[in-house]
């Protein structure tokens, strides 16, 4: 496992200038190739929420050999509640275990921020 902070010229954005620009792309690759992604939102149910402020970008690489998973959580603060977590959870793998070119990416506007890919 391998943790790094990442796109820190975005702290101080807010809640729905982060949202609007984020987007995911994925293809399934061939054969029996799969990608995947799961949205944790512990900030957009949250009354004021487009108040909140980003305060840290971390992005997490999970050591897989039988495909590739990547997290990004960013890490937003609401007033007194801090650390409020907007989780995007990619994966890829086959059921072969053989590549097939199945990717699942995080943008960022045109940035790629992570990619999990097999």
């Amino acid at each position: 496992m391998n943790t790094e902070k990442i796109m820190q010229h975005l702290i101080g954005k807010t809640y729905p200038e982060v949202v609007g620009e984020i987007s995911i792309k994925d293809d399934q690759g061939d054969c029996c190739g799969f990608a995947d992604y799961e949205v944790n939102d512990g900030v957009g149910d949250k009354r004021g929420f487009k108040t909140a402020i980003l305060h840290d970008v971390v992005k997490i690489d999970y050591d897989n050999e039988d495909g590739s998973r990547v997290v990004v959580n960013f890490i937003f603060d609401l007033g007194d509640e801090k650390g409020l977590i907007l989780g995007y959870d990619l994966s890829a793998s086959s059921g072969s275990g053989w590549s097939y070119g199945a990717y699942c990416q995080l943008k960022y506007g045109n940035e790629v921020v992570a990619e999990a890919s097999f």
